[in-house]
């Protein structure tokens, strides 16, 4: 395109709304391969929002994954 934006495939979007809610930035970035602000404006395009704080679910799945580990038992 001229402008040198490139439009969102199917794909992309069904990623974005499947992701974006809990997903870490950095990583929706490079798998989209798009910057932090076209990933934010398409988002609110489509009335996707981020959860308030979801660095408590990554310590949360962290922390099960732990427990998870501990209570193996061969």
């Amino acid at each position: 395109m001229e402008n040198g934006w490139k439009r969102w495939t199917q794909k992309e979007i069904k990623y974005l709304i499947k992701n974006y809610p809990l997903e870490d930035m950095e990583k929706m970035v490079n798998i989209l391969g798009r910057s932090e602000i076209a990933i934010n404006i398409r988002a609110h395009n489509l009335k996707l929002r981020r959860a308030r704080d979801n660095s408590i679910f990554k310590r949360i799945e962290s922390s099960q994954r732990k427990l998870m580990n501990n209570n193996v038992h061969d």
